[in-house]
């Protein structure tokens, strides 16, 4: 391709309703919420909730110990979708390759950069699930 043509992706045509609903959010907090494996890349900056404080993700292996199977057992805040909190430890800890990553930016400003096919839970003003 060139370097005067851009190329155009529609990332919104794959997601299902409700991602595409998440999406479109501007406003409120962000929360990410996953299961294991499905794809949760973010970008090294990106500050985690963790027994230990607000650290960036790429500093978890430095305030945890990795057994040697990716195992690092963090703390972290973990909201299920009944609207309880709880502590648990991570499963696993991964560092990948660099990977495409798009950033997202609220219109209260916030940012949130990660890949394309990377869940993410809005709430509303209220902490309700939207």
């Amino acid at each position: 391709m060139p370097a005067s043509q851009s190329l155009s992706v529609n990332l919104l045509d794959d997601l299902n309703p409700i991602q595409q609903k998440a999406v479109k959010a501007t406003e409120g907090p962000i929360l990410i919420l996953a299961g294991a494996g499905s794809g949760k890349c973010v970008v090294g900056d990106t500050m985690i909730f963790t027994d230990k404080g607000i650290i960036r993700i790429d500093q978890i292996p430095n305030y945890y110990i990795d057994d040697g199977n990716n195992r690092c057992r963090a703390g972290v805040i973990s909201y299920s979708l009944n609207g309880s909190y709880s502590k648990r430890s991570t499963s696993h800890w991964f560092k990948f390759k660099n990977s495409q990553t798009i950033k997202i930016t609220t219109k209260s400003g916030y940012q949130l950069t990660g890949t394309p096919e990377h869940p993410i839970l809005i709430l509303d003003h209220n902490g309700n699930l939207c």
